[in-house]
C-alpha cells in the first residue's frame, strides 16, 4: 500500500513544485521508502532537485496540447503496483486539465484505491492576481472527484488571501464543501526580508533544507531550521493528525 500525493493546480507559478518538494521532504524523514515524479512537460523543476532522486514521465506534449495517454498509462500502471510507502507527483499548469480529465475518464483514484493506496490531491491558493484562478482549480478539483482526500495550501507570498474581504474558511467552495477538506495548510513565511532571502537562495539552486543549511552561515542555518519546522509541524498535523509537533533538525 503506497501514500499517493497528487499535487494539482491550474494556475501555473504559485507553488506547486515548491509544495511537492516541502512534502517530499517531509516524507523523506519519516520513511526513506518514496517515490518522486515530476510530470511537468513544460518545466521540469521537481525534478532539478537531485536529492530526492526525481523520475520524469513528460505525459503531455505542449505543442499539440494533447496528453499522451501510452505515457500516462505506464506511470499509472507503475504507481497502481507500487510498494513504495510514499509517492509524489508534481504536475504541471498546462496538462491539469486533460490530466485531470484523463484520471476521471479511466476510474484512475477509484482503482487505486481498490488496490489498498491511500490517495491525497494537494491544491494550492494563492493570494494576488491569481486568487480567483486557484480558488477556480479548488473548484474543478472538487467537482471532478467524489471520495479523495483534499488538503489545500494557502501560499501568502503574493499577498493576502482574502475575496470580498472574506477568509478562505469563510469563501462558498469551503463552507460547502469542509467535509472534503482533510487538511488547509499555511506557508505564510517570516516577514524579514533575511528570511525571504534565505528561502529564496536555496529555492534557486533547488536544494533541500538539509543541502542548504551545509552551505550557509549560523544565522541562515537558523532561520532555515525555522522554516522547516514550521513546513513539517503542519505537514503532521495534516497526514497524522495524532501525533505530537516536531522540531526539525
Amino acid at each position: 500500500m503506497s501514500n499517493i500525493h497528487f499535487f494539482l493546480q491550474g494556475k501555473g507559478g504559485v507553488g506547486k513544485t515548491l509544495t511537492s518538494s516541502f512534502t517530499a521532504q517531509y516524507l523523506k524523514e519519516k520513511s526513506n521508502d518514496i517515490i518522486c515524479i515530476d510530470t511537468d512537460s513544460v518545466n521540469h523543476t521537481f525534478s532539478q532537485y537531485k536529492a530526492l532522486n526525481v523520475m520524469e514521465y513528460n505525459i503531455y506534449n505542449p505543442e499539440t496540447s494533447f496528453i499522451d495517454e501510452t505515457v500516462i498509462e505506464e506511470m499509472a500502471e507503475f504507481i497502481y503496483k507500487s510498494n513504495n510507502e510514499h509517492i509524489v507527483i508534481d504536475n504541471g499548469a498546462s496538462s491539469f486539465v486533460p490530466l485531470l480529465q484523463y484520471l476521471v475518464d479511466n476510474e484512475i483514484i477509484p482503482l487505486l484505491r481498490e488496490a489498498g493506496h491511500n490517495v491525497y490531491i494537494h491544491t494550492i491558493i494563492t493570494g494576488g492576481q491569481g486568487i480567483e484562478d486557484t480558488a477556480g482549480g479548488l473548484r474543478t478539483i472538487i467537482n471532478s472527484f467524489n471520495d479523495v482526500n483534499i488538503l489545500v495550501w494557502l501560499n501568502y507570498k503574493f499577498g493576502e488571501i482574502h475575496i470580498d474581504g472574506k477568509d478562505f474558511t469563510d469563501w462558498g467552495v469551503y463552507t460547502t464543501n469542509k467535509e472534503r477538506i482533510n487538511a488547509i495548510i499555511p506557508l505564510d513565511f517570516h516577514a524579514s526580508q533575511l528570511y525571504q532571502n534565505d528561502l529564496n537562495a536555496m529555492l534557486a539552486k533547488k536544494l533541500t533544507f538539509d543541502e542548504a543549511r551545509q552551505s550557509v552561515k549560523l544565522f541562515s542555518r537558523t532561520r532555515l531550521k525555522q522554516m522547516k519546522t514550521q513546513i513539517f509541524n503542519s505537514l503532521e498535523t495534516a497526514l497524522y493528525p495524532n501525533i505530537k509537533a516536531i522540531d526539525a533538525e
